[in-house]
């Protein structure tokens, strides 16, 4: 059973009952339909160094990899401004980042019959990655353009293989971003292992041995409980989106401004008291926000939820 509205409690004998009505206020707008890279892009440059493997009986060599521009704590996640549009919207009510993309570094290449592996063999809880393509930054700006984003799930995310197939002798190994995505705060990694497959006998390639990369990621902003429009506090725009949609059914369509905690099913009074118990509290960095006191009976009158009808207990 749904607990009472706090506003159901202020009066012993009476219940009061929220009538969505007649309401006027303008819902938060509406974000981006597309996001940006989250920054300037950060190539992770994979190339080749020489390893001596006499038993072999030929040259062969080890991946290595190294990122553009190193930060101790990897890409800063952005709170999105969406809803986005699809595919996009797997991003919605996440804090997400696509500024790492893989990059070949030096003139080595793929023989025929050899596919490029990334695998993810470890990550950090909640984190999620979706299939990306080519990114820009026109500018600095991250603006997207190139190769389709596909944003399928990819490296585990929803069940999908840790297996990615970067590109074969036909396809290339054309440079690719992909989409990072969390609500939980704090500091994120994934350890990856690169490898060259043969795929005549499904093992790996006697040519190229296997090398490791780490990326790393710090989502400095913890998702408050109601702060709906993800504007980083729990206020008007997130009382707006409740009453301008209430009853709408959010598992076909998602209302415009609405980016975090998304409801599942009806918009109702579950989200209502989300807002009306954590009114004005605010993130903070890497901290989950503790619950407010309940807004008062003054509070309540000053928030104008809607039109209020009494019936005396019998």
């Amino acid at each position: 059973m749904k607990n009472a509205c706090p506003a159901q409690q202020a009066s012993r004998g009476v219940v009061i009952r929220v009538a969505v009505v007649g309401w006027m206020l303008t819902a938060a707008a509406a974000g981006a339909a597309v996001p940006t890279l989250g920054g300037l892009m950060n190539h992770v440059n994979i190339g080749i160094e020489p390893v001596s493997n006499p038993s072999s009986g030929q040259p062969t060599f080890r991946f290595v990899a190294g990122v553009d521009d190193f930060k101790p704590l990897g890409e800063t996640l952005v709170i999105p401004e969406g809803p986005f549009d699809a595919p996009y919207d797997v991003l919605n009510g996440k804090a997400y980042n696509a500024q790492y993309g893989w990059l070949r570094s030096g003139r080595w290449g793929l023989l025929p019959g050899m596919t490029m592996v990334i695998e993810q063999v470890d990550a950090s809880p909640g984190l999620e990655i979706y299939e990306g393509g080519l990114g820009a930054d026109r500018g600095g700006t991250g603006v997207i353009e190139g190769s389709p984003h596909s944003l399928a799930p990819i490296f585990g995310t929803d069940g999908s293989p840790t297996r990615w197939g970067w590109g074969t002798y036909d396809s290339g190994l054309t440079m690719t971003h992909h989409w990072v995505a969390t609500q939980t705060p704090g500091p994120h990694f994934a350890t990856y292992s690169l490898y060259v497959r043969d795929d005549a006998t499904g093992g790996l390639s006697n040519l190229y041995e296997p090398g490791t990369v780490t990326l790393r990621w710090e989502n400095p902003l913890a998702f408050v409980v109601g702060d709906f429009d993800g504007s980083g506090s729990v206020e008007q725009g997130d009382l707006n989106l409740v009453l301008n949609h209430w009853g709408a059914v959010t598992t076909s369509n998602v209302p415009d401004g609405w980016v975090a905690h998304l409801p599942d099913g009806l918009i109702d009074q579950n989200e209502l008291n989300a807002v009306l118990n954590n009114w004005g509290a605010q993130a903070s960095p890497s901290t989950n926000l503790a619950v407010v006191p309940e807004p008062t009976a003054s509070s309540l009158m000053l928030i104008g939820v809607a039109v209020v009808t009494r019936r005396r207990i019998r």
